[in-house]
């Protein structure tokens, strides 16, 4: 059986006019009750809070993150009553801090993070693109303080991203810490083209923001080598390089279902999203692929990215 399932409310606002309902209707279907979102998210927590989402889903969000002073006591009180306000609730269900703040004493910010705890505030408590070192210092000092132990980590997590299974998944195994993956296709680059990540399309836009990091991370010539790859493996096989990739991480990757763990997934409509799901539920890759899979990735792993935040960092 593959790993639960999130759905990315990152995007949601950004669906076609009157595509929405369908959406929702698609994740009800397949029984997707849990939505992630964050307080950087442009206009995301306002979207599900304004539409009435945060009632009829399960809602995890983020302390506001990648600027200094950012997991202040200050400064993560006031994320998550902006967070509360928007998107209209009391409480959410895993509250992460999404990425380190080297501005804030450690002790400062899980003080914090007790505090709210008690306050009843949030039912898990997560981080984000922390290393393995610091996972464990937050496990030790909450559990000296006898303060909500982290339970979930999300992290970026593909079949082209996979230094973590070495370095951060003993850790988590460990401390008995689930696993959620954001970007499981590489912010798209598992179904694309080397010819239109050249041509910087979806997502590769050299114009966005966004654009500019997924190319620093993956639009690298080893990696557009395993793309080649990638897409003749799916050809062989006979299904999208899309669904080779949501296929591989729900059903053949480190991810457990036993662990809690789980994989956040997004679409650009509802359609989209349908067929993603569906992929997944297709089931396992057999035994060939998946070691052809673990062959692309012995080429990349040298150049191969490690998450969102250290790539922004550097």
């Amino acid at each position: 059986m593959a790993v639960k399932l999130v759905s990315g409310a990152f995007q949601l606002s950004l669906l076609p006019e009157g595509d929405l309902p369908t959406y929702l209707d698609v994740l009800k279907k397949h029984g997707i009750q849990e939505l992630d979102t964050a307080r950087i998210y442009p206009n995301s927590e306002e979207f599900l809070g304004a539409h009435g989402i945060s009632k009829s889903f399960i809602i995890d969000t983020k302390a506001r993150g990648f600027s200094p002073g950012s997991l202040s006591k200050e400064s993560i009180t006031k994320s998550i009553e902006e967070s509360f306000d928007l998107l209209k609730v009391e409480s959410v269900e895993i509250f992460y801090l999404h990425c380190p703040d080297p501005d804030t004493p450690l002790e400062e910010t899980l003080n914090t993070i007790g505090a709210l705890y008690k306050e009843g505030k949030f039912k898990k408590f997560g981080v984000s693109n922390f290393p393995p070192e610091d996972v464990r210092k937050i496990y030790n000092y909450n559990k000296e303080k006898g303060y909500v132990l982290p339970s979930v980590y999300q992290g970026n997590y593909n079949a082209f991203s996979r230094k973590i299974e070495k370095t951060l998944f003993p850790v988590l195994a460990e401390l008995k810490i689930s696993f959620y993956a954001y970007s499981p296709i590489a912010g798209g680059f598992l179904a694309k083209t080397p010819q239109q990540v050249a041509n910087g399309d979806g997502r590769f836009s050299y114009e966005s923001f966004a654009g500019k990091m997924y190319n620093s991370l993956y639009n690298k010539p080893t990696l557009i080598k395993g793309l080649e790859q990638w897409n003749e493996l799916a050809e062989k096989v006979g299904i999208t390089s899309g669904s080779l990739a949501y296929r591989w991480i729900a059903h053949n990757s480190y991810l457990k279902r036993a662990s809690g763990d789980a994989v956040i997934i997004g679409a650009r409509n509802s359609a989209s999203m349908a067929q993603n799901i569906e992929a997944i539920e297709q089931g396992p890759l057999e035994p060939e692929v998946v070691k052809e899979i673990d062959q692309i990735w012995e080429l990349i792993a040298n150049e191969a990215p490690l998450d969102n935040y250290t790539q922004l960092k550097a």
